[in-house]
């Protein structure tokens, strides 16, 4: 798939979301989550949201893009509920739509929902599996539950297909870094740069891994740059 075209969980749009092993059977998980939104259909159990009532007078969708386009809108005004309820009326018109799952992924995974963001990102990467930026997603998902190889594999997926690819690299630097191998951590946070140029976080983390190796002055560096 060219990369014009693939869905980019990280975008401007998702990172108002922000401002802040591997192959489970999808339905098991689904199965173990209640409908509590029978309005959105089938994928309800999706929903971790308002009742129903709240959305049972919108007006209907005629297409996936139509109810994504709506589900953008929802998370730019702050409603994740309604933009969650878009979203997976976007998955009835169209089975598996990758994007809206990632879409929903991404907003149970902001929200802490951890069951419910890994089963997202997992099928929407059944129906796009080359998807750098839900790879970085879900990697970095697996990162924070401590499934380290599970996390580094697909992460190294991701940079594989999209070798500048800020979150991911930045991700892999903390997992080196929790194996004491912080020469390949700062290698990765300074890849992770190259994509993300100035990012506080990653040059808090470049000077943490500095700092762990014993490099005090280069570790200054890093955190004065951060501060800038």
């Amino acid at each position: 798939m060219p990369r014009s075209v693939q869905y980019n969980p990280w975008s401007r749009l998702s990172l108002l979301l922000i401002a802040v092993t591997l192959a489970l059977p999808l339905t098991g998980c689904l199965s173990s989550f209640p409908k509590i939104a029978s309005v959105m259909g089938r994928h309800s159990t999706l929903y971790d949201g308002k009742s129903e009532l709240a959305y049972g007078t919108q007006f209907p969708v005629t297409s996936a893009p139509e109810a994504i386009q709506r589900g953008d809108l929802a998370v730019a005004s702050g409603d994740l509920d309604k933009a969650l309820f878009e979203y997976i009326r976007a998955l009835d018109l169209d089975e598996g739509n990758p994007v809206a799952l990632a879409k929903i992924g991404q907003i149970h995974y902001v929200r802490g929902n951890q069951p419910l963001a890994e089963v997202a990102f997992r099928w929407s990467l059944q129906k796009d599996p080359r998807n750098p930026y839900t790879l970085a997603a879900l990697g970095t998902l697996l990162l924070k539950k401590r499934d380290y190889p599970a996390a580094r594999q697909t992460l190294e997926q991701a940079v594989q297909i999209e070798p500048r690819l800020g979150i991911a690299h930045n991700a892999l630097g903390v997992i080196a870094d929790l194996e004491n191998d912080y020469r390949r951590a700062q290698g990765h946070y300074q890849q992770a740069l190259i994509g993300t140029p100035g990012s506080a976080s990653i040059l808090n983390n470049l000077g943490y891994s500095r700092y762990l190796s014993g490099d005090l002055k280069g570790a200054i560096a890093a955190f004065r740059e951060s501060l800038l």
